[in-house]
């Protein structure tokens, strides 16, 4: 007897050729974005990313895999999206990309998302950041905000149509600065 999971994976398996059942039972796209290509070990596709101002990058840390598949689910139509389940390998991606804003779970092992968003603020001080946590040790990320690693606070589980415009107001902020930097001679 199949579950109600295995029925829509099935059909939708059927319809459009993709498998989008996971073991939490949230779901990734069936097919990513034009100029997507595969790099990561979370079970979802990087798209290329953006080489302009007007369209920034996001990169997404954290090391749940179903979080970077619900938040790819959710804003890979809307935003160009790059994922990494580590912290290191959120720096090897900055150190690769043009990245505009980065978002992190604050609890991760080896590095904390705080910890993540201090080198992030160092290496990149001009990408935009916002640190993610289902916790609410709020002295411990009120002093994230307070020290500059962090622009926002997102509690989990979140809405998506709570963040949408949290996302595209950074956004908007980092293509904004880029764009001056441009026109001012000051960023390549």
């Amino acid at each position: 007897r199949e579950s109600a999971m295995d029925i829509r994976d099935n059909l939708i398996t059927a319809t459009t050729g993709s498998s989008l059942a996971t073991d939490c039972g949230v779901t990734a796209p069936a097919a990513p974005r034009k100029g997507a290509r595969a790099v990561t070990t979370d079970g979802t596709n990087n798209q290329e990313p953006s080489k302009t101002p007007e369209n920034p990058t996001i990169l997404y840390v954290d090391d749940e895999r179903e979080n970077l598949q619900a938040f790819r689910w959710h804003f890979d139509n809307t935003f160009t999206i790059v994922t990494a389940e580590t912290a290191a390998e959120g720096l090897e991606i900055l150190e690769e990309h043009e990245i505009g804003l980065v978002i992190t779970d604050e609890r991760m092992p080896g590095m904390s998302g705080i910890e993540f968003l201090g080198q992030v603020v160092r290496r990149w001080p001009h990408t935009q950041r916002i640190i993610m946590s289902a916790y609410t040790d709020a002295e411990r990320l009120l002093r994230a905000i307070n020290h500059g690693h962090a622009h926002e606070y997102i509690p989990k589980p979140w809405r998506p149509e709570d963040i949408e415009s949290l996302i595209s107001e950074y956004l908007e902020r980092y293509s904004r600065r880029r764009v001056l930097e441009q026109k001012a001679g000051l960023f390549d």
